[in-house]
């Protein structure tokens, strides 16, 4: 699915359709109708691909396997209450947690970090 901007070429669609794939477009006059996506593309090229040198469609898949996995499972997201897509629902609230309670995982070297409180 693409919007009507005239970069879309003639080519790139033939490109798409190539694969089989169809090609739909956004109604007109509709520029905000793809936002989250829009949103979801703009954080992996800000947040991961801007601090890599990409060496191969290889490195690219799997920078962009690891940047899915941690979006969809670890990062918070504000219209979900700073929770992950994929959890369920709110965890139960303590008053106080300690420093040693804390765990951090990491992905792709450091760049992509989760925190989260271990269980009791």
């Amino acid at each position: 699915m693409h919007d009507r901007d005239t970069k879309f070429i003639k080519e790139f669609d033939e490109i798409i359709k190539s694969t089989g794939s169809e090609i739909k477009q956004t109604p007109i006059m509709s520029p905000n109708l793809q936002a989250h996506v829009e949103r979801v593309v703009q954080t992996l090229k800000h947040e991961v691909l801007n601090e890599f040198v990409v060496v191969s469609k290889k490195h690219l898949n799997h920078i962009c396997r690891e940047a899915q996995a941690w979006y969809n499972n670890e990062c918070g997201h504000s219209a979900r209450e700073n929770l992950p897509p994929s959890w369920g629902n709110q965890p139960e609230e303590i008053e106080t947690i300690k420093l040693k309670d804390v765990t951090c995982s990491t992905k792709l070297g450091g760049l992509l970090k989760h925190y989260w409180r271990r269980a009791a």
